[in-house]
This record gives C-alpha cells, sequence and structure tokens, in this order.
C-alpha cells in the first residue's frame, strides 16, 4: 500500500501533502533539499489531528497505534524518485521529460531518499595520540592449524625409528612347552556342542522382550508463537509517497496439554538351557628351559604332541614359545636388554660392535642388526 508523505514550505510553514510540488499558500515550489516526513513523524501526526494538513485525502488507513496515513489512490500511484531540474531546482514527478517549473529537459539529477554522508573530518587533529595495537581477530584462526602441526612434528618425533650403536656382552634365552591335560568338563548352553554328553535341560530365561504395557495420562507445559500484531514501517519513495510495509509481530503463549506416555515392561522370554559333561584340553603345566649361552635346547619329555583318542587325564604337549635376548653395552657405559629373533641372536658373538634401529621408547630391534 503506498501513502502519502508530507513537506513542510520553507516560506509560510504549512504542512503540504507530498503530491503537490508547489505550496497551495504561497505557490513555493517544493525545494531540492526538501526531506519528506512519513506519516508516523511527530509533526505530521500533530497536523492531522488539528486538521491543518493542506489537502487531505478521504482514504485514510489507521494503524493499531492510532497513526493515520493518507492513502494514495491507484491512478496516482508512481514509482521512480522525483528528478531535480537542473536549472531551476523544482522537483519533477519520474514520468515528466520535461521540468514543470521552468520547461526544461530532464536531467539525471533524483531526488535522495538516503541521507547524505556526513562530512568528512580533517585528518589535522590538535593532539597526536598514540596508535595502540589491536587484539587481532586472525590469531585464534592461525592458533588451530599451528596446534595441528606442531601434533603432527611430535608424532612423527615419538615414532620416527632411531639408531642405535652398541657392543655384545652376553646372551640369555627361555624355551617353554605348554602341557595340556583332557579333562572332564560340566558346561551349559543353548545347545550341546559335538562330543558333549547331555545330563539335563530345563527352561532357563533366555532374554527379556520390551512390551507396551499400558498408557499414563500426563500433563506438559508447551508454548505457541500467536500472531500479535503488525509493526507498520515506511519506505520513502523520493516522490512524495511512501510504500506502507506491515511487519508480522508474534508472541509466545502457554498452555498445558494432556498426553498419553507409553509404559514398557520386560517381559522374560524363556528356552531350553542344556546341561553336559564334555572333555577339554586344559592347560596343566610348562616344561621351561633357560640358559646364559647360545646353545638353547627343548626340555625332555616322552608326552606326545597330539593323542588321537584322548581319556580323561591323558596329557599332550600344547603351544612352544621361544625368546632369544642378548645384553648390550652402550658408547656412554650403560647396560641394556634387547630381546632379537633366533636367527638374529645366533649369529652374533660376544664384542660384535652393532647398529640398529629401533623406536624411541624401545630398545628393541626393528631392523637388521649390522656388525660392524
Amino acid at each position: 500500500m503506498k501513502v502519502w508523505t508530507y513537506w513542510i514550505c520553507p516560506s509560510c510553514d504549512s504542512m503540504i501533502q507530498g503530491k503537490h510540488r508547489e505550496c497551495p499558500n504561497c505557490a513555493t515550489p517544493v525545494p531540492e533539499d526538501a526531506k519528506y516526513l512519513m506519516p508516523d513523524d511527530p509533526r505530521v501526526i500533530d497536523a492531522l489531528a488539528k486538521g491543518k494538513v493542506i489537502l487531505n485525502t478521504e482514504n485514510v488507513n489507521v494503524d493499531e497505534k492510532g497513526i493515520k496515513a493518507e492513502v494514495v489512490a491507484k491512478e496516482e500511484e508512481r514509482t521512480g524518485p522525483n528528478w531535480i531540474c537542473s536549472y531551476c531546482g523544482a522537483q519533477n514527478y519520474s514520468d515528466s521529460n520535461t521540468c514543470a517549473g521552468c520547461g526544461s529537459p530532464r536531467s539525471e539529477k533524483i531526488y535522495q531518499t538516503e541521507p547524505k554522508p556526513a562530512p568528512t573530518q580533517s585528518r589535522l587533529t590538535p593532539i597526536d595520540r598514540p596508535v595502540l595495537p589491536q587484539p587481532s581477530g586472525n590469531r585464534n584462526k592461525l592458533l588451530k592449524p599451528v596446534l595441528a602441526i606442531l601434533g603432527v612434528l611430535f608424532l612423527l618425533w615419538l615414532f620416527l625409528p632411531v639408531t642405535r650403536k652398541a657392543t655384545v656382552q652376553s646372551f640369555r634365552w627361555e624355551r617353554s612347552i605348554e602341557i595340556e591335560k583332557y579333562t572332564l568338563c560340566h558346561e551349559d548352553d543353548w545347545s550341546v556342542p559335538p562330543g558333549g554328553k547331555m545330563t539335563g535341560s530345563r527352561q532357563e530365561i533366555h532374554h527379556y522382550d520390551h512390551v507396551l504395557d499400558h498408557y499414563e495420562t500426563k500433563t506438559r507445559q508447551v508454548s505457541e508463537r500467536v500472531l500479535d500484531g503488525y509493526d507498520t514501517s515506511y519506505k520513502d519513495l523520493g516522490n512524495g509517497q511512501a510504500e506502507m510495509v506491515q511487519t508480522p509481530r508474534y508472541r509466545t503463549e502457554y498452555h498445558t496439554e494432556t498426553y498419553q506416555d507409553p509404559v514398557y515392561v520386560d517381559v522374560p522370554v524363556y528356552q531350553t538351557k542344556y546341561y553336559y559333561d564334555i572333555g577339554r584340553w586344559k592347560h596343566a603345566y610348562d616344561l621351561e628351559t633357560d640358559g646364559g649361552d647360545q646353545n638353547p635346547y627343548w626340555h625332555e619329555t616322552d608326552i606326545p604332541q597330539s593323542v588321537s583318542n584322548p581319556d580323561y587325564d591323558d596329557l599332550k604337549q600344547g603351544t612352544r614359545t621361544e625368546h632369544y635376548y642378548v645384553q648390550l653395552k652402550k658408547p656412554d657405559g650403560k647396560f641394556y636388554e634387547a630381546s632379537v629373533n633366533y636367527s638374529e641372536w645366533g649369529r652374533l658373538k660376544v664384542g660384535d660392535r652393532l647398529t640398529y634401529k629401533s623406536f624411541r621408547f624401545s630398545k628393541n630391534p626393528i631392523s637388521e642388526l649390522e656388525i660392524e
């Protein structure tokens, strides 16, 4: 909706409706720098209330705050701003090609609806003040990538292999044979495995199902946005008219609502659990050997490595484990022990000077031992 704006005659101080380009009282034309007043301007409100606005229209809109605005008839609506005559300074409608005041052809200068920028202050100041450094917003932006780079560098430093030098001082080895016994085991499960002999069964809880039992009636506070009205504002079109803009305004209302809250129960589901006896190979003991030389051997035993049809209390060999260590001396005279594989361990001799790589916090080689 378009409504009329107003200007004040600089000669007789009359409040003039925006469609008039000269004062009906004294014939003074609207000046080039005239400021159109919106309907919500206190001076316009007062003039309309007292009936002092010259040539009011009959179609008046009244908003929620009681502010009156004269509505522009459809045939009088204009879209573009007025243009200013370069010769006489008179304002002319956007659809006019010649000045109504002096007849000069249209110029490109138009009425400015936005306020003019304030004049630039002189750079000369009576007192020279030191310019203090302002905190930069880029610091936070740079901090994260810097920390990320430092984190990557630390990980590289931590896990990057280091070169170590040492001299062989002595050797140590450990070997172990696990001995297993075929044992009668009493077990239970939801099925009997191959080789198991069932000794009983019964119904037991296998799992629980989450089942809807009933609903409970409850209440809760809920909020709702409700239209509370419209806020009216005006956009100056620069031609004595303004676009009336109404923005919806909302308020929050609260009320209590009733709802049904589902209540669930855990219902046990029963299945048959079986109890059975079965033979299992279980760890019994270890046959261990160790030494401080380079002549490792396995513990002597007549226990077989496998049994085809075992009876309870039968024995057999299980997993074999072996570890080989070398005592080393660092260039600074300190000693430490490193674990190496059998092939590397077997070719070393006391007095060999070694070069190898390991992780920073471990002495165990991760590369081939090089003998100098």
